[in-house]
């Protein structure tokens, strides 16, 4: 069965009214169990293109959180998530401790960043072993791969997350306002 993720999996309204992250709002909204598996947790040097993306500095430090994201018991995306160590020190989000109600976005707020912008970019590609492993993925079966930016009221980035959904699993859902 596909899980399909819209954009109000964002929303502030809905992680506060459910206590869930994106994860957990949209798969919960078609009826269905989301559970989040922490795997490791890691300060290193940002990758060159985490450092475009969040605007660092060359061989910046920042948090790494790995995780295996499960509907209804299978797993369907593994994500790996860089943070600014700047933002993310003294803070649950530098720790391997549960990041309690409304995830990894209600933590940034409470730190001052505000989800106000995402940038999304997908591309279809087929799986690393350690991917297909991961997701219980068929033979050749092919990914989707996320690459997730969110960004404050000024659009500064803080936060980048590469997701690797089973192709057969996901659907996204997009509404985009057009300005003339």
């Amino acid at each position: 069965m596909r899980t399909w993720f819209a954009p109000d999996r964002y929303s502030r309204r809905r992680r506060e009214e459910t206590g869930l992250g994106p994860f957990g709002v949209a798969v919960t909204a078609q009826g269905r169990a989301a559970v989040v598996r922490p795997g490791s947790m890691r300060r290193a040097s940002a990758p060159a293109d985490i450092v475009e993306r969040l605007g660092l500095r060359a061989g910046a430090e920042v948090i790494v959180r790995e995780s295996l994201y499960l509907v209804d018991g299978e797993p369907v995306q593994v994500g790996v998530t860089y943070i600014p160590a700047a933002i993310a020190d003294g803070s649950p989000l530098a720790s391997d401790a549960d990041l309690g109600p409304g995830g990894i976005y209600g933590r940034f707020e409470e730190l001052g960043w505000p989800v106000a912008q995402i940038r999304e970019d997908l591309v279809a590609r087929q799986p690393t072993p350690a991917e297909a492993a991961s997701l219980a993925l068929p033979p050749h079966g092919p990914v989707l791969e996320v690459t997730h930016t969110s960004m404050d009221d000024w659009k500064r980035p803080f936060e980048v997350t590469r997701y690797v959904l089973r192709a057969d699993r996901a659907g996204f859902t997009y509404e985009l306002q057009i300005d003339d």
